[in-house]
């Protein structure tokens, strides 16, 4: 897989993966990239642009997945919770039906 492809695959995952400002900052880093690689500029800035914005999209994607790791987490906490409200619910209606 080439740079180019490996940074296209990237954008991708990110893009499916990401929201809010995080899903902004992935669509103006793809902005750049494209608009670099198009460009009449030397190779060599392209590949230290190409290198800059692919360190920003790991960088975003060990973000995203940190996120995606809270999220899980507060998942967690939350349906643990709802199990000792019903729980707790259930336990003072049958007290109250005695």
């Amino acid at each position: 897989m080439s740079f180019v492809q490996e940074l296209e695959a990237k954008f991708s995952h990110l893009k499916d993966v990401a929201e809010g400002d995080l899903h902004s900052l992935v669509l103006k880093l793809e902005a750049i990239f494209g608009r670099v690689h198009l460009a009449e500029v030397s190779h060599g800035l392209k590949q230290a642009v190409s290198a800059d914005v692919h360190a920003a999209l790991e960088h975003a994607s060990v973000l995203a997945d940190a996120v995606e790791a809270k999220a899980a987490v507060v998942d967690e906490v939350v349906a643990e919770a709802d199990t000792v409200v019903k729980a707790a619910v259930a336990k003072k209606t049958a007290a109250s039906s005695k």
